[in-house]
């Protein structure tokens, strides 16, 4: 967002998509990478949390025990007999 204020432009605030694209510039390729990295985790848990809210009780324990029954099962192939 910027604001214009008497003859030049001020910029006062800025959105985070204009504040990224600033500072993209900056970056080395490794910072970059991480960054970009940090924001598609954030991205993905965001998106795991809105499906989860929409989710019922029920389905968020049906969700829970099929979890719970494939890292049993991923433990008991990886645990040494």
């Amino acid at each position: 967002m910027v604001e214009v204020v008497g003859v030049g432009a001020t910029i006062r605030s800025m959105t985070a998509k204009e504040k990224l694209l600033k500072e993209a510039p900056r970056l080395t390729e490794v910072q970059a990478e991480a960054a970009l990295r940090a924001i598609e985790a954030q991205i993905e848990l965001a998106e795991y949390f809105e499906e989860e809210s929409k989710m019922s009780v029920s389905e968020l324990e049906a969700r829970e025990d099929r979890w719970a029954e494939a890292n049993a099962r991923e433990m008991i192939r990886e645990d040494p007999w």
